[in-house]
């Protein structure tokens, strides 16, 4: 539920423009969407980052803007901090989710799963090689060195 006084294109605006903070201070909770786990290409796990890929359930528009944010990521009631890529697929035009898990190797294929935005940090980059990828990632884990406090009141 939102701030009554706040008109909702001020937080969709928000959330189109990478500024998630101050949506989520407006909405008095963090944006959150839902997906399921399936499996991908494992490209990440190649290059020493496994990925959870997700088909989002939630059932609400996309609207988020493209790109990186640190995340936190619910699975069967446990917190993850992490740093979630959202692109856009070329040929599909398909909203796709990469989402990298701190301190975390289960199997989780196939289970539904909650990622609260918390802050964005970069646009997409394009690659032409997969240790391209891994610099770049092992550059955007610093990321999660600034980790949020979460405010537990905020999670949905």
């Amino acid at each position: 539920m939102t701030n009554n006084n706040i008109p909702n294109l001020e937080i969709l605006s928000l959330l189109q423009t990478g500024l998630i903070e101050k949506a989520n201070n407006l909405l008095n909770y963090y944006y959150y969407l839902e997906g399921k786990v399936l499996h991908g290409n494992k490209q990440g796990r190649k290059i020493g980052f496994p990925t959870l890929n997700l088909k989002f359930i939630t059932k609400k528009p996309f609207i988020l803007k493209i790109g990186c944010y640190v995340t936190l990521t619910q699975i069967k009631n446990q917190n993850y901090f992490g740093l979630t890529c959202v692109l856009q697929a070329k040929t599909t035009n398909d909203i796709l989710c990469e989402n990298w898990l701190q301190d975390f190797s289960q199997n989780v294929y196939g289970q539904n799963v909650k990622i609260y935005f918390l802050r964005f940090y970069r646009k997409n980059v394009i690659f032409s090689s997969l240790k391209q990828i891994q610099n770049l990632i092992k550059n955007d884990v610093k990321e999660l060195k600034k980790k949020p406090k979460i405010n537990k009141k905020m999670l949905k």
